[in-house]
């Protein structure tokens, strides 16, 4: 019996030093010059159809930003989009089983990444207002917090005093009561 489904598989450098993907890595990308420098390390020279330099970079972070959250984006990101999506370039390779596709820049391997992701429903954004990078892949459909201990506890602690909001009187008077 033939399979109607096709795989499509999405060739990245992968890069054995990081610790998250690069479309997480880009999205919580800081308006730094030390960031911007420490990313470039870790994944190579970003060139834009908006341009060079950390301008053009920082409006496609902020494009991937917007799609991370589902939104259409800001009127400003709106008019560059143009003129970014006539700019992907790819090698497409098909076989009889799979169709690879090989991306020629980096901004757009994060762009497919994270439409993939978001389509997934594994994109998210940590609910703790003060995480330093609050775009995550979620685990669990219900997970509100990404993985960093700080935030995990804020969650814990959100937790007990909904609990306790909800609770904690009828818990006090019956541990009273004993």
């Amino acid at each position: 019996m033939a399979s109607t489904q096709i795989t499509v598989h999405l060739w990245t450098e992968r890069n054995p030093r990081a610790k998250v993907p690069l479309h997480v890595d880009f999205a919580n990308l800081r308006s730094e010059p030390e960031a911007t420098q420490a990313f470039t390390k870790r994944w190579g020279p970003i060139q834009t159809p908006a341009g060079d330099g950390e301008e053009a970079l920082f409006l496609i972070r902020d494009m991937l930003r917007s799609d991370w959250r589902g939104e259409r984006g800001t009127k400003e990101s709106r008019r560059h989009l143009g003129p970014i999506i006539h700019a992907f370039s790819a090698s497409i390779g098909v076989t009889a089983e799979r169709i690879e596709i090989e991306l020629g820049q980096v901004w757009q391997t994060a762009f497919l990444l994270c439409i993939r992701d978001r389509l997934r429903g594994k994109t998210a954004i940590c609910e703790n207002p003060e995480c330093p990078a609050p775009y995550f892949l979620r685990k669990r459909k219900t997970q509100k917090f990404c993985e960093a201990g700080p935030c995990k506890n804020y969650g814990a602690r959100q937790r007990r005093k909904k609990w306790r909001d909800a609770h904690g009187n009828e818990w006090r008077s019956a541990r009273k009561q004993r």
